[in-house]
């Protein structure tokens, strides 16, 4: 794309997901999903689950500044915060990089927000009083993120407190204080500056600088971040592995085949945790809080499924989610489902009832108990549902000879009926 680019223009990325931010993003929608009395090391374990099963490509901004060592046609960089005063996950967590080919970038004098106890309406006296040409302020506390990091830092150490609910109704004095973007943008209306917020180079901690130029300078201006990039480390570093979930899921099924053909029941592991690397203490020796745990459900007892229609679906589940067993109340997201793998539950359902079923039927319903009784909703004719999963089971313990002369005889029975 680079290459394509004339002196002068840009190459556009947007909507990128951040990878040092990767913790404070699942942190965030763990907490949120969690009742009040889970235990912190519960936390611990699911978030270190959902990392695992991450399976959107993720890239840190610093990936964008490294690659001006690799493409000599790249002249600046910017990494820019998405706009929205609304917090969700596309303000919060994503970005949008601009790489300008052939263009001289301008250096900016730069201030540090904490050091120079900076205010928004301080800014705003700065640019009104001494009126310059750029004025660069770095790593400024982002209100937007502020929680999640906190969350994200929390469950990373050992410190109290020890249950979701305690941490939910915490002391927060003393907290930074953090600064919403938009009221930076909203300060500079009806001034001749221009806006420019992306990410420091603050890692976890989700920081981002400020960028205030005069209308009438058009040529880009370096981002610290893009001039703070140091020593380039190896590519793999700066994303994720998306393929990773894909793996895991295909690996816990093969490895459990095979110790089933091997191994007597009893020495069958009853789950499996697939991690990249053992969790250590700053001692070095395996911190074991902090190892990942089967997921298993809400926290209630197994309850098996209690029909063919409740089995059907559970064992849908199993596969989509890679489990052993499935209970009829357990929670779909709890035990690692995402919208990705809400697609895929919905497509096997349709092929397995023959019933279409919108994608908000499972957030609506996201145990097997409850998704039955959705299904049995929109059943064409009373019973269909329970006739439809009764065969099904049958057809499923049959040889293929055996399932292709059941369902010839039905078939010449629904011609003579």
């Amino acid at each position: 794309a680079v290459r394509s680019v004339a002196p002068g223009g840009f190459v556009f990325v947007g909507d990128v997901r951040n990878l040092p931010l990767l913790q404070a993003f699942h942190a965030a929608v763990q907490l949120h999903q969690a009742e009040p009395t889970l235990a912190k090391t519960q936390l611990q374990q699911r978030l270190q689950a959902q990392l695992l099963k991450e399976n959107e490509l993720v890239i840190d901004p610093a990936f964008f500044a490294a690659l001006r060592t690799h493409l000599e046609a790249v002249s600046a960089v910017e990494i820019l915060l998405k706009r929205g005063r609304v917090a969700n996950e596309l303000t919060q967590f994503r970005y949008n990089a601009i790489l300008h080919v052939g263009a001289t970038a301008l250096r900016s004098p730069w201030l540090d927000w904490q050091h120079s106890e900076l205010s928004v309406a301080g800014v705003r006296q700065i640019l009104v009083e001494t009126e310059p040409e750029l004025l660069g302020i770095a790593r400024i506390p982002n209100a937007r993120v502020q929680e999640a990091v906190a969350t994200a830092a929390w469950l990373a150490g050992e410190e109290k407190p020890v249950t979701v609910g305690e941490w939910r109704q915490r002391d927060r004095q003393g907290d930074p204080v953090g600064v919403e973007p938009e009221d930076l943008w909203a300060m500079a209306e009806g001034l001749p500056y221009r806006l420019e917020i992306g990410w420091s180079d603050s890692g976890s901690e989700g920081r981002y600088d400020l960028l205030c130029v005069r209308r009438d300078l058009q040529s880009p201006v370096e981002m610290p971040l893009a001039e703070r990039t140091g020593q380039p480390r190896p590519w793999s570093d700066y994303a994720n592995n998306p393929l990773q979930a894909r793996l895991t899921r295909m690996l816990t099924p093969a490895l459990r085949q095979y110790l089933e053909e091997r191994l007597p029941d009893y020495m069958i592991p009853s789950a499996f945790v697939v991690l990249d690397r053992l969790p250590l203490t700053a001692n070095g020796k395996i911190n074991r809080r902090a190892l990942g745990a089967p997921a298993s459900g809400t926290g209630s007892a197994y309850v098996a499924p209690r029909n063919t229609v409740e089995e059907v679906l559970a064992l849908i589940w199993t596969e989509v989610l890679a489990l052993k067993q499935v209970g009829i109340h357990d929670n779909f997201f709890e035990l690692g489902g995402h919208s990705l793998l809400v697609t895929q539950v919905v497509s096997r359902v349709r092929d397995a009832f023959g019933i279409e079923l919108p994608l908000r039927s499972l957030f609506e319903a996201a145990t097997v108990a409850s998704l039955t009784l959705k299904l049995i909703e929109r059943e064409a004719s009373p019973g269909q549902v329970m006739a439809t999963a009764q065969l099904r089971q049958k057809l499923r313990g049959m040889s293929p000879e055996a399932r292709r002369a059941l369902l010839l005889e039905k078939k010449k029975a629904k011609a003579r009926g």
